[in-house]
């Protein structure tokens, strides 16, 4: 009995190291196709015309506790599109040192000169038992997202699979097509 136990516990340790160690792992880009190895697809479900030309000075990716502000920095870097790529915390951190407020319905409604930019954000999407992860790229001087893709990751409550090839891959794939459409445009 023992020895079932160690062997259970072995495979559960050997499992979780297994899904950590492919999860939030930066992958090199392709530089012929810009894009990331991925085995999916993602849908792209909004892809709105925007003078993204204007707003590559500043690129804003989502913070977390498990590394995912340097993932996706370290990740949409290699765009090589943006000129300044920051997390959450270390944008509303500079706002804060020039006194300017942190929050979006405050800079909405302020009259203050903050450049163009765009922020990266994320959203789960149900429909019915499928759960869908989009990311979602909001202008900041509309607050419009300009782009969503999403793709599925829970079906009728079963995981489907959980890797960045499957799941941020082929999202950050699907904006890097975005950018090569309208990353070029200087006018509209």
């Amino acid at each position: 009995m023992k020895r079932i136990i160690i062997l259970v516990a072995a495979i559960l340790l050997f499992s979780c190291a297994t899904t950590k160690s492919n999860f939030l792992v930066v992958s090199s880009i392709n530089k012929e196709t810009n894009h990331f190895p991925s085995n999916k697809q993602a849908k792209v479900v909004l892809e709105r015309k925007i003078n993204l030309f204007k707003e590559r000075e500043l690129f804003v990716v989502p913070s977390g506790d498990n590394g995912e502000g340097e993932f996706f920095k370290k990740m949409v870097s290699q765009f090589g599109y943006f000129k300044k790529i920051v997390d959450m915390d270390e944008y509303e951190k500079e706002l804060r040192d020039q006194k300017e407020l942190t929050y979006k319905e405050g800079i909405k409604n302020q009259k203050i000169d903050i450049k163009p930019f765009l922020i990266l954000t994320f959203k789960k999407r149900h429909d019915g038992n499928d759960q869908y992860m989009q990311i979602v790229v909001t202008e900041k001087t509309t607050w419009d997202d300009c782009f969503i893709a999403e793709i599925e990751y829970f079906k009728s409550k079963s995981l489907i699979d959980l890797k960045d090839e499957s799941l941020w891959n082929p999202l950050l794939n699907s904006f890097s097509d975005y950018i090569q459409e309208y990353g070029k445009i200087k006018y509209l």
